[in-house]
């Protein structure tokens, strides 16, 4: 397989023996540390653990009949680890979980032409960069600002695709723990911009995040002064889980944030994001990933657990599937 020859090629030519290594990328910036500073985060920091913990992921994932691929990056397995705070056991369930949620939201993780099917239409609404800098806390800083209103809903879903193609980049390329997002909303007309919101699909998008990718959010901020914000965190009320909840912060001007991430942390524009995300090495990674699936008629019965999948044996119905499978704990 091309991919797979490809990410082993980045894994040798950096690899020691305690798999020391970040693969190159060419916007996103980590602190010399930063290995070990996470590591012990997730109380992984001793010599040899993660790189036992990634075998004991690789092995089981080897071990699924119901997984349509098998083989991942070990650098992709271990930021995965990194999501569940060093737990095999919930990562376990998290690789399941996402590779799920591919197979029955295969429209969030589709194959696109990232500069034209996305980056080019949601350039005229909505800007999404990862910045480049880590905060002092060395969390990462996801920016999005509304430019002007949305055409239709259907922006929403192109937003979070585009979303989903910097995560699957991030995985493979980032090395940090927790997250922070801020929603620059000073220019938006936030009355239309809630008019065309879907609450299904942020649910979802939400869960592929939070319970797919393992994101650990540790604040939203809102920037705006307008008072329609207050209905936009009574939507995110709705689907996020309490704890993450209640890290939304609302702040009037753009200086009170800088307070909070930092004024070093300086930003990256729309479109170096899309450059990357357009690249011939992320297509190809796109491609792969995309199908890293589930055939849900090998999965064992008595494996079988409706938090990961819904209903046993069917996908008719994905309002059943939500209620069960993106169930605030």
């Amino acid at each position: 397989m091309q991919f797979t020859t490809k990410c082993e090629a980045i894994q040798t030519n950096n690899l020691n023996i305690e798999m020391d290594f970040i693969p190159k990328n060419e916007i996103l910036e980590l602190h010399d540390d930063i290995l070990h500073k996470v590591r012990k985060e997730v109380n992984l920091d001793r010599p040899g653990e993660m790189k036992q913990a990634v075998s004991i992921l690789k092995d089981w994932i080897k071990q699924q009949p119901h997984f349509k691929r098998k083989e991942f990056p070990d650098f992709y397995l271990e930021t995965s680890i990194l999501g569940t705070k060093g737990s095999l056991e919930r990562a376990k369930k998290q690789f399941d979980k996402v590779c799920t949620m591919r197979t029955l939201m295969p429209h969030f993780f589709d194959t696109f032409d990232v500069k034209n099917d996305l980056a080019i239409p949601l350039s005229k609404s909505i800007h999404i960069v990862v910045l480049p800098k880590l905060t002092k806390e060395y969390y990462r800083v996801i920016a999005f600002k509304v430019v002007d209103v949305f055409e239709d809903s259907s922006m929403y879903l192109k937003f979070f695709k585009f979303c989903i193609q910097i995560a699957e980049y991030a995985k493979c390329h980032d090395y940090v723990g927790s997250f922070r997002m801020v929603a620059d909303l000073t220019d938006a007309n936030l009355v239309d911009f809630l008019s065309k919101i879907n609450l299904v699909e942020i649910r979802q998008v939400m869960a592929i995040f939070v319970d797919g990718f393992g994101m650990r959010i540790k604040g939203i901020h809102f920037i705006t002064q307008s008072k329609a914000v207050d209905g936009l965190i009574s939507i995110f009320k709705q689907v996020l889980k309490p704890k993450i909840a209640g890290r939304m912060k609302v702040h009037k001007t753009r200086d009170e944030i800088l307070d909070i991430i930092g004024a070093e942390v300086l930003p990256v524009d729309f479109d170096d994001w899309v450059d990357i995300l357009s690249t011939k090495e992320h297509e190809e990674f796109m491609k792969y990933i995309s199908s890293a699936c589930t055939d849900e008629s090998l999965r064992p019965r008595d494996q079988f657990n409706s938090e990961y999948a819904g209903l046993p044996g069917t996908f008719r119905v994905l309002s059943i599937f939500s209620s069960t499978f993106f169930k605030e704990k």
